[in-house]
């Protein structure tokens, strides 16, 4: 060999030399990782039920774990060094710097979230939150402004701190045997720890953010069968026009959708109070459904699902609707074929969960949400927050005015009754104490003072009820009440600590998916309804009810209004893709819910354990068949959805 130097060979050893002297300002970052590891094994591994010898492996195994990243980011910054360093070192620390807090800020967000839903951010959670920012800042600055800005406050902080040790330690150091002997020894005793023991494996596989991130990338995960129809079968009917002879003569119909009214805190329930006087009234001439069930805890696929009867379980993934490539028919759309004017208003902004691309169909003659009133007064603070329920009905009631004796279809959609329940300052508050003087967030609050969140519930209940009623008289002014269908329905439940968590969109318990249900139809007479129905029925079982055709693209059944109906042998179905992912399946009392995210299944039996506390593992028979009749649905759905061939010529498969 001849004596001339390698060529790069200078500068590598440089750039590996000046990456391991940048080694104390990277162990900043991975010292407060470990910290918030700690925090987890503290308040996530009870010292009553886990011995101190596996409480001490996890411990070791965290040290482990953040050696591994301190390894890992040394030798990421060697490689920085080497395609980037001839940039200038001030804008490269301040890249790393950045980059190390911004993941730090997305670790620490991720353990908060565990620890008040039980599962850690996912992708489809970024995405969320980046469509939605705005309304997301909105909210959160006014309900949990103090938890934020010490969030933005702390990741400034160590961005900078981290920064100030980038910049004293750009000289080059020897030390890169060291660092990887550190590597492997690190890599070598992580491994080892992780098999010793099932705390430390859940802990690694669970609890802590970046093994959970890891082990969704590399696990098995299990996934439904995908349950193609038999050859030759088509999975729906065909598509078809839709064309209803139009007809003056023909009903109104009126939807009404409250937010997060669950069945069981309405008036309705045993034990609730009286503070619905229109519900009640509503109550006594109507078809009122006991256990009507929604397909989702979470609004953009509960209230979507309701509106066009379509199951929202459709990808492995969350539907966003940015990619609305399948039939889709809401219920405005054969209402406007038969001639009648149809418009909703509501108090929510649509754009929600991208909802407001969903509502987009050419049945819909007018649509006003929070963003068209500007001016108005409204919940939380800027443009994209919610407006009060005095707004829409106002809107509605003009648009009223101007129709004639055409029949017409509207939708209003409520939202006094989401979190945290929030009437206008002048509306009456017959239950007290209501003022939240105490930390509380959507996720999270006291669970001592449910009676005070309670009493928010029912003021705001109260509230929406007040303009139920204000609909209704709107209706007999006009003399229209005698020909109009008033439905009341609420998008889904929701919880107060019956099951360890709040609000909604968590859990697929009863108090989360039995909403309140009734249909007010002229000339027949009001009865309670105590099989369960889907909320999917609903859109359905309006045009049975209005003498219309059925319309093939709705895969909810028609006969409910029907005084024969029963939902013996019948199959709901519920899913969750937001805060976790988990479906279920309510057949004849037995329900059975399957969490994708954790791998565990749970089964009830509700007739004799109807606050879901004991689930049953002495049925053993019934949980596989259950398990198989989801992941038949879950096949069928997924295997539609996927198949363009069969979007293009096809509605959706009829559910059971």
């Amino acid at each position: 060999m001849s004596g001339r130097p390698e060529p790069g060979r200078g500068r590598l050893e440089r750039a590996a030399q000046r990456a391991f002297a940048q080694a104390p300002a990277l162990a900043l970052a991975t010292a407060v990782q470990a910290a918030l590891l700690f925090h987890l094994l503290l308040t996530e591994v009870p010292a009553r039920v886990v011995p101190l010898a596996p409480r001490l492996a996890v411990a070791a195994a965290i040290v482990c774990l953040v050696l591994v990243e301190l390894a890992l980011l040394v030798w990421l910054d060697l490689l920085l060094e080497l395609a980037a360093g001839r940039l200038g070192g001030r804008w490269l620390d301040l890249a790393k710097a950045a980059t190390l807090a911004a993941l730090l800020a997305l670790s620490t967000a991720s353990v908060v979230k565990y620890r008040a839903t039980g599962v850690h951010l996912r992708a489809a959670d970024l995405w969320f939150g980046w469509h939605s920012r705005r309304q997301i800042v909105a909210e959160s600055l006014a309900g949990e402004k103090t938890a934020l800005l010490l969030l933005a406050g702390a990741t400034l902080l160590l961005a900078a701190a981290v920064y100030a040790l980038l910049r004293r330690r750009r000289a080059p150091r020897p030390g890169a045997a060291a660092w990887l002997a550190i590597t492997l020894v690190a890599a070598a005793g992580g491994g080892g720890l992780y098999s010793s023991s099932p705390v430390v494996e859940r802990f690694a596989d669970q609890l802590a953010p970046e093994g959970r991130w890891l082990a969704r990338r590399l696990a098995a995960r299990a996934e439904p069968s995908r349950a193609a129809p038999p050859a030759g079968e088509p999975p729906g009917p065909p598509i078809v026009d839709y064309a209803p002879a139009p007809s003056p003569e023909r009903l109104n119909l009126v939807l009404v959708m409250l937010e997060s009214v669950p069945w069981q805190r309405s008036p309705f329930a045993d034990g609730s109070p009286a503070l619905a006087p229109n519900l009640e009234r509503l109550a006594a001439e109507s078809l009122v459904f006991s256990r009507a069930y929604t397909t989702s805890p979470h609004s953009d696929y509960a209230q979507m699902a309701v509106l066009s009867s379509l199951h929202p379980r459709k990808f492995a993934h969350h539907d966003y609707y940015t990619r609305l490539e399948y039939p889709r028919t809401l219920i405005w759309d054969p209402l406007a074929a038969a001639g009648y004017a149809t418009a909703m208003f509501s108090c929510q902004n649509e754009r929600w969960g991208n909802m407001l691309a969903y509502l987009d169909t050419p049945g819909l003659g007018l649509l006003r949400h929070s963003l068209d009133w500007p001016g108005a007064r409204r919940r939380g603070e800027g443009t994209e927050s919610k407006v009060f329920e005095e707004t829409p009905v106002a809107a509605w009631r003009r648009w009223l005015g101007g129709l004639g004796r055409r029949p017409f279809f509207t939708y209003l959609n409520f939202q006094a009754n989401h979190f945290p329940y929030q009437a206008p300052p002048e509306a009456p508050r017959p239950f007290a104490p209501w003022r939240i003087d105490f930390p509380a967030s959507f996720f999270s609050y006291p669970p001592d003072r449910v009676p005070v969140m309670l009493n928010r519930f029912y003021n705001a209940l109260a509230y929406a009820d007040h303009h139920l009623g204000l609909v209704i008289a709107e209706l007999e002014r006009l003399d229209e009440w005698r020909r109009t269908v008033l439905v009341v329905v609420s998008d889904h439940g929701e919880a107060f600590y019956e099951h360890e968590q709040p609000t909604h969109g968590t859990t697929l318990y009863e108090e989360q998916l039995r909403s309140l249900m009734l249909v007010r139809l002229p000339g027949t007479p009001g009865r309670r309804i105590d099989e369960p129905v889907s909320l999917l029925d609903l859109a359905p079982a309006l045009l049975a009810g209005l003498e219309l055709p059925p319309h093939g693209n709705f895969q909810g059944r028609g006969d409910i209004f029907d005084p024969g109906y029963s939902a013996a042998g019948r199959r709901l179905f519920f899913t969750i893709q937001g805060v976790t992912e988990e479906d279920g399946v309510l057949a004849d009392g037995w329900k059975y819910l399957l969490n994708w995210e954790r791998g565990e299944s749970r089964l009830f039996h509700l007739p004799t354990d109807p606050g879901e506390l004991r689930p049953r593992q002495d049925a053993a028979e019934r949980a596989a068949e259950l398990d198989g009749a989801l992941r038949e649905f879950l096949g069928r759905q997924l295997t539609y959805y996927q198949n363009a061939q069969w979007r293009r010529g096809y509605y959706p498969p009829p559910l059971p």
